[in-house]
């Protein structure tokens, strides 16, 4: 039971959206066109024209490389980028050009509105950041109890194909740190090797 969440690394924020909503949210995410997105969803007067963009869209290999050439002019426009890319890029990644449009990947662009429309009441007033993840686990409560879930870039990744915001060593060791720190609760996910067993051989491991 938690009054406030937080997520530190939110990208496509799948334990976000499939839980309850509490009294206070805060999403967080380094790359910037991930959050702006957000915010556009969020907006109750760029909701509706982000719908009717994507709406209008189609789902081909020429459209998505005619999308990765788009200059956006707007931060709206900006999110309608990233949505579109992220709906028609092989397993959602558009940090490195090679990956490029897979079809069938996700629901053709007639059901985009929904999860659209889905999304935006659960991010009004919710608090969209782009800072270092110390700064929301170090961050004073806003409400009674606080529960954080983090999926940081996995140590033994391929940072460059995975992520546009990736974790050098002292990253890893800074966020074992902090959350060895924290009095919040936490849920943590992580590739399972030995680095990240002795990093946090202090906490509780569950094997998935």
């Amino acid at each position: 039971p938690h009054d406030e969440y937080r997520e530190p690394f939110v990208g496509g924020g799948s334990v976000y959206f499939g839980k309850e909503k509490v009294k206070y949210n805060w999403l967080n995410d380094l790359e910037s066109n991930i959050i702006q997105t957000y915010k556009t969803i969020a907006d109750p007067e760029l909701i509706d024209w982000l719908v009717n963009k994507v709406g209008s869209e189609v789902a081909s290999r020429e459209r998505h490389l005619e999308m990765k050439t788009f200059e956006p002019s707007s931060p709206e426009e900006i999110a309608y980028k990233t949505y579109y890319l992220n709906r028609t890029s092989y397993s959602g990644i558009i940090n490195k050009p090679a990956w490029g449009y897979k079809l069938g990947n996700s629901s053709p662009p007639e059901n985009w509105h929904r999860f659209l429309n889905n999304a935006h009441p659960k991010l009004r007033n919710v608090k969209l950041t782009t800072l270092d993840f110390e700064e929301l686990i170090y961050a004073k409560p806003r409400g009674k109890e606080v529960l954080m879930y983090l999926d940081p870039p996995y140590y033994l990744a391929d940072q460059k194909r995975a992520y546009i915001k990736s974790f050098n060593l002292d990253d890893h060791v800074r966020l074992s740190n902090a959350l060895k720190e924290t009095s919040y609760f936490f849920c943590l996910s992580y590739d399972d090797c030995k680095e990240v067993r002795d990093l946090y051989k202090w906490a509780n491991i569950y094997e998935r």
